[in-house]
């Protein structure tokens, strides 16, 4: 199966280290860059609250970077990276593992010009990296690229439980932006079982009635299988291509020309569990899924958003197959499209969701290009 969380050598990496040493910062170094330069793999390094003017890069060290107190939100929006409109607040680019963490900042006022060549406004990940982002408010940042708050150009994080608010894209996702580069296609790995040959499987196990979208909750009343969305169902030594995580953040008020909260192209990703609410752009308003990219897009809150083109929601399109289980669509708004927007010569699988249609028709919220390559199931329109 394709959604596996981690490439297994990543997560053995640090199975026989012993935990490292734990910086302070100001305390025992004066600036952040300057922690990390002197910091070894396992280290922690604990920022005090306060407004740090930095555009640091976390050079392949497998750290901990976290504020104070995470789980403390007065802490995270005291503990403030300040990009300074110089570059990306934060950068991992050398291969961080899944044992390199980000956690309990404000990020902000980070700048993705034009001859950066890959996106990232406020976080850049690439090369191959695959880190926890966690517990962040990722704020005000522009790319005039892709992916105002954060880039994803060849990597695989693990994205939870952060808030992104405010960001802005001149190209693809205002609040993220996936991509994978062709590099990826030469590491090995298996071939991926597709969204859609997995969700054939799943059917043909579902009885009648077992989707059940219940009191307009936004979530079905069935449990996907766990190979859809769970690594740890793979036997031990099977490996599967890598898969972006992006679950429990709250996207609000970001903006792009396409994908006003996320964008995705040619990329694998789960996506589960987020909200995404009042982003604005010209295709997919909250989300843009293009060019091939294969997402599980599951137990979503996507309300009012706005595309002034179309796909006020989501707009998938460019032979993408995305799997979008139990979400629930509300309030969201565009001419073509106003909660989903499918463009032809893309296969996708709708099932379990609670589409808000108010005054509208079915085809006036669903607009589909190409109905025969849509598969429906189970949906509520009211």
């Amino acid at each position: 199966m394709w959604f596996l969380r981690r490439d297994k050598n990543q997560e053995d990496k640090k199975e026989d280290e012993v935990a490292g040493q734990q910086w302070a910062v100001p305390d025992d170094f004066p600036t952040i860059q300057e922690a990390l330069d002197a910091s070894s793999d396992g280290d922690t390094i604990v920022v005090r609250r306060g407004r740090y003017q930095e555009n640091i890069d976390l050079s392949g060290r497998d750290v901990h970077l976290t504020s104070c107190d995470p789980q403390d939100p007065e802490v995270v929006k005291e503990t403030v990276l300040d990009g300074q409109s110089k570059g990306p607040v934060v950068q991992f680019a050398s291969g961080e593992s899944s044992a390199c963490r980000l956690s309990g900042f404000t990020i902000t006022n980070g700048y993705c010009p034009m001859t950066r060549g890959i996106g990232g406004g406020g976080v850049a990940i690439s090369g191959g990296a695959t880190p926890l982002l966690e517990l962040n408010i990722i704020t005000e940042n522009r790319s005039e690229l892709d992916g105002g708050g954060i880039s994803v150009d060849d990597g695989w994080p693990t994205i939870i439980n952060n808030t992104l608010v405010g960001n802005r894209a001149c190209g693809s996702g205002g609040g993220i932006h996936l991509s994978r580069d062709a590099a990826s296609e030469d590491r090995g790995e298996t071939a991926p079982q597709t969204p859609a040959e997995s969700f054939a499987g799943y059917l043909d196990g579902v009885t009648p009635g077992k989707i059940d979208m219940g009191e307009a909750s936004g979530e079905g009343g069935h449990s996907v299988p766990a190979e859809m969305g769970d690594a740890e169902s793979l036997e031990d030594g099977q490996q599967g291509p890598r898969s972006v995580i992006i679950e429990g953040n709250h996207f609000v008020h970001n903006s792009a020309w396409a994908g006003g909260a996320m964008a995705a192209a040619d990329q694998l990703a789960i996506v589960r569990g987020n909200t995404f609410e009042q982003n604005r752009a010209s295709r997919g308003g909250a989300v843009n899924l293009w060019d091939n990219t294969e997402v599980l897009f599951i137990r979503n809150n996507v309300i009012d958003n706005e595309a002034s083109v179309e796909g006020g929601g989501i707009m998938v399109e460019w032979g993408s197959a995305p799997v979008i289980d139990s979400n629930r669509f509300t309030g969201n708004r565009s001419d073509r499209g106003a909660a989903i927007s499918i463009a032809e010569s893309t296969a996708v699988q709708l099932s379990g969701n609670f589409i808000e249609t108010g005054s509208l028709s079915e085809a006036e919220v669903l607009h589909m290009w190409q109905r025969d390559a849509v598969t429906m199931h189970k949906n509520r329109l009211s």
